[in-house]
């Protein structure tokens, strides 16, 4: 009998609490951001809401960098025409490099960020069109249609989540307006919070995130709920980098890149998954990353990473490589298993130990 596997439950029940919650909405825009960054073909997510002229105005998303250049790139003109038309059908835009005069916006951010295709997906609910799921690629390839599907469903739940917040059934009228006021607003304290948690703990933006989001999972309450006892002096109570779950990896076989992080996150651990070390610069390192010395510019991340304080450094070694890791990292042979790597992690993580 097959059976559900446990990486989803705790989506499942963070999905089933969001929609019956109140003020939770921004929670299922970033719920739904997160779920799509981790299928195959997508790298990173971003959830927008069309403003009174159909500007597409970013809510949630998977990248801190990608988020802001939406905007200076003025790319979300690019993508609003499925809002300005009333539209319910995915698109995709591909070729980025070939289209710039098509889609000037697009383009420069794909040029900027390694971007090759975008799909859009529709977000609605009780037959109202609230925003667009924005998905980037950095390889040249569709979304099958299946994808496409689970995608809908999820946005369908984002979309109900952020509609009961602006009392949509009662104001359909109102709905877009409300819907952007009351996200918005939410989206502004948490971002005022985790600026201050980010000073407060001397740490970057996205660790000041995940620490406030922790602290939301761990209260099972709206993320807004946190980031207003941040505003209210309750900074000390967010845990600090102790609880810190981050984990990077990089391995050049997606396969495996997929499975190690399925395991991590299925653990409870935040991982940022890659492909190529050059793309990894943390402004502040994670206390543990997972490297494929086989990885491009992986020996520059590794000896950056093992001679800087606060990361335990986990290379994965075929016996061809000749270079030999630094004496403080810990080396695992391949083949390795998933397991494997994971027993490493929970040994070194501080996150872990502290759990134990």
């Amino acid at each position: 009998m097959n059976e559900l596997s446990e990486e989803w439950v705790p989506i499942l029940l963070e999905a089933a609490r969001t929609v019956t919650g109140r003020r939770a909405g921004l929670d299922a825009a970033y719920l739904l951001t997160g779920i799509c960054a981790r299928l195959p073909g997508v790298d990173e997510a971003i959830v927008l809401l069309p403003d009174d002229q159909g500007r597409g105005v970013p809510l949630a998303g998977t990248d801190w960098p990608l988020f802001d250049d939406l905007l200076a790139f003025r790319a979300d003109e690019d993508l609003c025409g499925a809002a300005r038309e009333g539209t319910r059908e995915a698109a995709v835009y591909a070729d980025l490099a070939g289209q710039a005069g098509r889609w000037p916006g697009l383009a420069r951010i794909a040029a900027a960020h390694g971007i090759a295709a975008v799909h859009t997906v529709p977000m609605e609910a009780f037959g109202e069109l609230v925003g667009t799921v924005v998905l980037t690629s950095r390889e040249h390839q569709a979304l099958s249609a299946g994808e496409i599907a689970f995608v809908r469903g999820c946005a369908g739940i984002a979309a109900a989540g952020l509609l009961a917040d602006a009392v949509a059934e009662t104001l359909p009228s109102a709905v877009l307006r409300l819907t952007r006021h009351t996200a918005q607003q939410d989206q502004i304290a948490v971002w005022q919070a985790v600026g201050m948690l980010a000073a407060h703990r001397g740490v970057d933006l996205p660790s000041a995130e995940a620490m406030l989001r922790a602290h939301a999972r761990d209260l099972a309450q709206p993320l807004v709920r946190s980031a207003e006892r941040v505003a209210e002096g309750g900074a000390d109570e967010i845990a600090g980098p102790g609880h810190d779950t981050r984990v990077l990896v990089v391995d050049p076989d997606r396969f495996t890149v997929s499975c190690l992080s399925d395991t991590l996150r299925a653990a409870g651990f935040d991982v940022t998954a890659l492909v190529s070390a050059a793309a990894a610069q943390p402004a502040v390192p994670p206390p543990v990353a997972i490297i494929d010395q086989t990885a491009a510019g992986a020996g520059d991340l590794i000896r950056a990473l093992a001679e800087g304080p606060g990361t335990q450094v986990i290379v994965i070694s075929p016996v061809a490589v000749q270079q030999a890791p630094p004496a403080t990292a810990r080396v695992l042979p391949k083949p390795v298993h998933p397991s494997q790597v994971l027993a490493m992690v929970r040994a070194l993580h501080p996150a872990a130990r502290q759990a134990a």
